[in-house]
């Protein structure tokens, strides 16, 4: 009921959310404990803890110094192709998935998102291409075992070592990122603002 009601834009995925939990709860499906359990705390104070952080960058213009790296280096290799956005999206994902090797993922997120919007900024286009980039890029992390919760939790059991994650997870971010590339602007496509 709630995602057809946000698929319909009836009420937004949030307020849908919300109206979601109290029907549980007054339905008794859960007991208040049950959904205070349910919450991951520390992944909700890991990105209130960011959020500074976020806030930091754009205070102190990283986001702006990361962003003209990525305009000068997109420039350069708009020679080769015809069009320069294709080209600010790929390496805004590329920066993303190879920083998300070694960080968490949501942390990766919240600390490029302001890169993303200072990027389409300049560009004068919707930053929701390079936010979404941003997050399937920060989810892309297949090539190390500290990547991603999950990998570090097979590692040690499984026996693997760093080359094991590199011979799989290297193609599979290949591919992840060939497709995003490819789809990411057809489905939320460069509008001029």
């Amino acid at each position: 009921l709630i995602m057809l009601l946000a698929s319909f834009n009836i009420l937004s995925l949030t307020e849908g959310a919300i109206f979601g939990v109290i029907i549980v709860l007054l339905l008794k499906s859960i007991s208040m404990q049950e959904a205070y359990e349910s919450i991951n705390w520390s992944v909700i104070f890991l990105l209130a803890a960011l959020v500074p952080i976020s806030v930091a960058i754009q205070n102190t213009g990283a986001d702006k110094l990361i962003g003209n790296f990525i305009i000068i280096f997109a420039d350069f290799l708009s020679s080769f192709s015809s069009s320069e956005n294709i080209i600010y999206l790929t390496l805004l994902y590329f920066f993303t998935f190879t920083l998300s090797a070694f960080m968490s993922n949501a942390a990766v997120a919240i600390i490029i998102a302001p890169v993303g919007m200072y990027l389409a900024s300049q560009l004068n286009i919707d930053p929701r291409p390079f936010l979404i980039a941003i997050c399937f890029g920060a989810s892309n992390s297949f090539m190390t075992p500290v990547g991603y919760q999950t990998n570090l939790m097979v590692y040690g059991p499984g026996e693997y070592k760093v080359k094991d994650f590199l011979l799989v997870g290297l193609p599979l971010t290949i591919i992840f990122w060939l497709l995003a590339i490819k789809l990411i602007p057809i489905y939320w496509p460069f509008t001029s603002l």
